[in-house]
C-alpha cells in the first residue's frame, strides 16, 4: 500500500519526495515508474555488482535516471578483470572511455552503445560499416595490456587506466 501511495506520483512524472533509497531488487522492478520522475541524481551503492556493460540491472538503472549525475559507491575494492571497469565508466559516462567513435576522416559519430542493427551491417548514427568504428576504453585500455601484459604499450595503458581511476574515485583506508 505505501509503496503503491509513493509510486502514484512517480508515475505522473512528479516524486512526493527528494530521495529515494531502494534495493536494485526494487529498483527493477518498479523501474517503469521510476523512470518517468525526472532525477537529478543517481546514487548507487554496491556498485561492484554493475560488473557487466550489457546486463538488465545496469540497463534498468540508466533507464531510471537518464542524464542525470551519476555517483558509484562501493566497499570492494576493484579486484577484478581490468575489463569489468569498463562497465562503471560506461555508466559513470566517462568521456572518451565510455564511448564508441568512427575512425573514417571527417565523421564525428560518437556513441554509448554498439549500435549496428540486427545484421552489424552498417552504424546507425553516421552509416559507416562496424570497421571504421572502435571503443576508446579498449582501444587504450584494455587492448594494449592484453598485447603486451605490463610492460611497454601495456605499461602505458595501466598508466592511462590510473588516470581515469584517479579522476572518478576517492579511496579511503581502514584508519581514515
Amino acid at each position: 500500500a505505501l509503496r503503491a501511495r509513493l509510486l502514484a506520483p512517480a508515475a505522473a512524472g512528479a516524486a512526493p519526495f527528494e530521495v529515494l533509497v531502494t534495493s536494485y531488487e526494487i529498483a527493477q522492478a518498479d523501474q517503469a515508474a521510476l523512470q518517468k520522475v525526472r532525477w537529478a541524481q543517481l546514487v548507487v551503492d554496491e556498485a561492484h555488482r554493475l560488473k557487466n556493460a550489457e546486463g538488465r540491472l545496469i540497463a534498468a538503472l540508466a533507464a531510471i535516471a537518464p542524464g542525470a549525475h551519476r555517483v558509484l559507491l562501493t566497499g570492494t575494492p576493484l579486484q577484478n578483470r581490468v575489463g569489468d571497469l569498463f562497465s562503471l565508466v560506461r555508466f559513470l559516462e566517462m568521456d572518451p572511455y565510455a564511448y564508441y567513435f568512427c575512425r573514417k576522416k571527417g565523421c564525428d559519430c560518437k556513441s554509448l552503445e554498439w549500435n549496428f542493427g540486427p545484421m552489424q551491417r552498417q552504424c546507425e548514427c553516421c552509416g559507416h560499416p562496424a570497421p571504421y568504428h572502435y571503443s576508446a576504453f579498449n582501444k587504450a585500455i584494455i587492448n594494449p595490456i592484453s598485447r603486451y601484459g605490463y610492460v611497454g604499450e601495456g605499461q602505458q595503458a595501466v598508466k592511462t587506466l590510473q588516470k581515469v581511476l584517479n579522476a572518478i574515485q576517492l579511496r579511503r583506508t581502514k584508519k581514515q
